[in-house]
């Protein structure tokens, strides 16, 4: 007990964020297409993969991925959310400035509704490998857009409500995932592993819960 203490009090709290306060320099090419990715340094420095990105952005492929995922008619499974939230949150760092602040916000409401707001049919087939992928890439994608207290409180909160959701539901497997989960939650929150949820913040919502 005294290793994980002593391990999460001297922990780093650097949370890195990428500089991208040059990427306005960037204008449209002399095709007139938008650019969505750019080369960084220190993350990818591949000309060619930046072109395949770009191509693949112009083709429209994140705009299919947030009008995949928002399609309440035919509700996205959460291996889809977890597939393409993770292919996403892999081009982070290569994201152009302005491409980042407007496609991101509206990707993290789509998969935050599809995942909380999901039917049961979804819900069954919830794991804690998918939502850690989920979290994972939000975890990357957020910071190029919010900062980093904001980052952590929604991420914190994202998992903490699909724990509760989780615990909810009729399926004994998902209802024991949740309680897991719950119970790992409090732990961290025991030895200050979260930036954000507190002891208080949770006797607040159980109060409001009961």
């Amino acid at each position: 007990m005294a290793k994980k203490l002593y391990m999460a009090s001297s922990s780093s709290n650097d949370d890195p964020q990428i500089e991208d306060s040059n990427d306005t320099i960037y204008n449209l090419d002399v095709n007139q297409q938008r650019i969505y990715c750019i080369t960084r340094q220190g993350y990818c420095r591949s000309v060619f993969l930046i072109n395949l990105l770009n191509k693949l952005g112009n083709m429209g492929l994140f705009d299919k991925i947030l009008e995949r995922i928002s399609d309440k008619t035919k509700w996205a499974p959460i291996d889809i959310v977890s597939i393409y939230s993770g292919l996403v949150g892999n081009c982070h760092s290569v994201f152009h400035r302005e491409f980042a602040l407007e496609y991101i916000p509206k990707l993290k409401k789509a998969v935050w509704e599809s995942v909380l707001k999901s039917p049961d049919s979804n819900i069954r087939n919830f794991s804690k490998e998918k939502i850690e992928s989920i979290t994972n890439a939000f975890d990357l994608l957020l910071k190029r857009v919010y900062s980093i207290p904001e980052k952590q409180e929604m991420i914190e909160t994202f998992n903490l409500e699909i724990s509760l959701m989780c615990f909810e539901t009729d399926f004994l497997e998902r209802k024991l995932q949740g309680i897991k989960s719950i119970l790992d939650i409090i732990k961290q929150i025991k030895y200050g592993n979260t930036k954000f949820l507190t002891n208080a913040y949770l006797v607040k919502l159980c109060l409001l819960i009961s």
